[in-house]
């Protein structure tokens, strides 16, 4: 029984048909059967809608004459008429939405039904699979109770405010400078619109627009697109383009598995997993353990790669022509320990943050630092210290663009997925992704029941703002309970440790000079006093000391304050004018983020004429992510709290460096 807000689905009796559905029921068309065989059902209790077949229930204090002339009615009377038309118009829409959104809840949960199946395949199945596509929520969870997560929530347990401008530096232990930098840019909805990673000695910048499903549409690079995407109604690929590739149409059958992208045709078996790939006469070949996983590709070159798995379905060797070549050891489903040579030799372990995403790579004796981005993509590894080793650039959808030193293999890459270089496909979890097509090779294992339509399709079609390290995709745990076929498969499928926590997308973004709570702690600033002896900077409003901030000021050991770009600031009296506060958006913000000598913005400071300043001048207060700066008042990264109170002041502020 499906059940919807109140609504649900009955099956009726068979006494109940009709004498035509009884007797010819098998030959009307799926969307015909659905309405003789299911009847929709609705709670009526104390402030709920009226029976459908009742609504006269709404007019019963009109007398005949006047619903048969309503327009000779007084006005007071038109007027309740009119009042009781449109709550029955009301009542309707929302019985017929209910009707569709059970319909489509039918072929979603009962996909082993022939009745389902058929009814996906017509132009009404498919338009309720496409609304449902349309407004299913951009969160999902996989089979195994875990989401396809947004990337800021991986494994956090509460939610945090997001900020509209991170930077996120990446350091090797004991240096103080970054060897790289991610920073992003996030709309009123919290998905990134702009991302910046610092690669010398130009960092990559990219753009990001989305359409009306929330599915990635465009990137941009300095204003020129160079990708872009087209879907249909269930959220399918229909076109691609990059600056890398020509454009592609993409073609369906009715189950919505790819059969043709551009010059290369793909085959399935009957469980709907890829088995063939041709590319104008090369064909590759894919077979499957009957548990499931990948077992075997014979590539067109006549290469053999084979897999073996354990019980728990984990990855544990691969093989070329017979000959094993690599082993693997796993954490769980998705966290890859190390990878050795065919032997168990020469490992190669790999540490990780509080998200899931690699941070080291040990082998040989040597210990590799890797930069992430936003969804744990390797794009930099860096040696003890801090040299860059290689840099990987991917597409949005994985795709590689630029690896620099392709000999030394990290094995990891996009979304921190396990890449094999011979077959071009990810491993995460329990499947195999394809970033040439931007899908999984084989269906989700829980099939529709995992709330998306498309159970090919990868992170909903945005992986700028979604990962998905195992391969599935379901509903919110909470109804999983009621499904005990769900619960069987669960079963089948456990083995991950991680527990991806079910939020709301939407993200409470704090943009800059504004305040999302209610309650506005802000002040105005009348005085500040720096103190050079413990670096400690004091902020006084009217009231009284209300903050302090440690601060730096010159290079760090630095301690004449007469040597020009390197010494503390002079000490004396300056003048801040809150007016004068210099702050810049987008992308123009990312870069300068990425020299790390200022934060959320800086403010000059105006030596009085009784300050010795030793010839120097250019003073400011500012923040920023590098440690020491050219003789300003540095607050470092805490600064945007500071320069929203130094906002709020109308008056000149008095600053005092001791």
């Amino acid at each position: 029984m499906n059940k919807l807000n109140g609504y649900w689905l009955r099956k009726k009796n068979r006494g109940e048909l009709s004498a035509g559905a009884r007797l010819y029921g098998k030959s009307m068309k799926p969307e015909a059967q659905l309405e003789e065989m299911y009847e929709v059902m609705q709670n009526v209790g104390l402030g709920e809608e009226l029976d459908p077949e009742d609504m006269s229930s709404l007019f019963a204090e009109f007398s005949n004459d006047e619903k048969m002339y309503p327009s000779m009615m007084l006005p007071e009377r038109r007027s309740l008429w009119e009042q009781r038309k449109r709550q029955m118009e009301q009542i309707q829409e929302r019985q017929k939405n209910a009707k569709r959104q059970l319909h489509a809840q039918f072929m979603m949960k009962n996909p082993e039904l022939p009745l389902a199946q058929e009814l996906r395949k017509t132009e009404y199945g498919q338009e309720l699979l496409a609304e449902i596509a349309m407004t299913q929520p951009r969160q999902l969870e996989t089979g195994t109770g875990q989401n396809i997560v947004d990337e800021q929530e991986r494994d956090s347990v509460e939610m945090e405010e997001v900020e509209q401008f991170e930077t996120k530096p990446f350091i090797v232990p004991g240096m103080e400078a970054p060897f790289s930098l991610l920073a992003t840019e996030r709309d009123e909805n919290g998905r990134i619109i702009q991302k910046a990673l610092a690669l010398a000695p130009k960092a990559i910048m990219r753009e990001y627009e989305y359409d009306n499903g929330g599915r990635l549409s465009k990137v941009l690079c300095e204003k020129s697109v160079i990708e872009q995407y087209q879907y249909g109604k269930c959220g399918e690929r229909l076109t691609s383009e990059t600056r890398h590739t020509k454009p592609q149409l993409l073609k369906y059958n009715s189950r919505l598995q790819l059969i043709e992208a551009g010059n290369v045709k793909y085959s399935y078996d009957n469980q709907g997993r890829m088995i063939e790939k041709n590319e104008l006469g090369k064909i590759t070949r894919y077979s499957y353990l009957e548990s499931g996983p990948l077992h075997e590709v014979i590539l067109s070159d006549g290469r053999r790669v084979e897999y073996t798995s354990d019980p728990a379905g984990r990855r544990i060797s691969k093989s070329i022509n017979g000959k094993t070549v690599e082993k693997y050891l796993w954490q769980d489903l998705t966290t890859l320990v190390a990878v050795t040579d065919a032997e168990g030799l020469r490992p190669k372990v790999f540490t990780y943050d509080e998200e899931g995403d690699p941070v080291a790579m040990t082998y040989e004796g040597k210990t590799f630092y890797f930069a992430t981005d936003q969804v744990g993509s390797i794009f930099m590894v860096a040696d003890e210290r801090g040299n860059e080793v290689k840099r990987i650039i991917y597409d949005s959808f994985g795709n590689l663009l630029f690896d620099s030193n392709d000999k030394f293999d990290t094995c990891v890459g996009f979304s921190a997925g396990l890449t094999d270089q011979d077959t071009g496909l990810i491993h995460f979890g329990y499947r195999e992704y394809d970033p040439a097509i931007g899908r999984f090779i084989t269906p989700d294992p829980i099939g529709f029941a995992g709330g998306d339509v498309d159970v090919y399709g990868f992170c909903l079609d945005d992986p700028i703002n979604f990962v998905d390290r195992t391969g599935l995709a379901g509903e919110s745990e909470k109804n999983e309970k009621d499904d005990q076929t769900k619960a069987n498969t669960r079963s089948k499928l456990a083995g991950t440790d991680r527990d991806y926590k079910e939020k709301n997308r939407k993200k409470n973004i704090k943009k800059k000079g504004k305040e999302n709570s209610e309650e506005d702690d802000s002040y105005s600033v009348k005085e500040l006093r720096a103190y050079h002896g413990n670096e400690t900077l004091e902020v006084y409003s009217e009231d009284g000391p209300r903050d302090t901030y440690k601060y730096t000021s010159g290079r760090p050991g630095e301690t004449d304050q007469t040597i020009k770009n390197k010494g503390p600031m002079p000490s004396g009296e300056y003048e801040a004018d809150p007016k004068e506060i210099s702050e810049v958006e987008g992308l123009s913000y990312l870069k300068r983020r990425f020299k790390g000598d200022w934060g959320h913005g800086r403010v000059p400071l105006h030596p009085s004429n009784r300050t010795k300043t030793h010839g120097r001048d250019g003073f400011f207060l500012h923040g920023g992510d590098t440690k020491g700066s050219a003789g300003c008042i540095d607050v470092g990264n805490k600064d945007r709290a500071l320069f929203k109170n130094l906002r709020k002041t109308k008056n000149k502020i008095k600053v005092i460096v001791h």
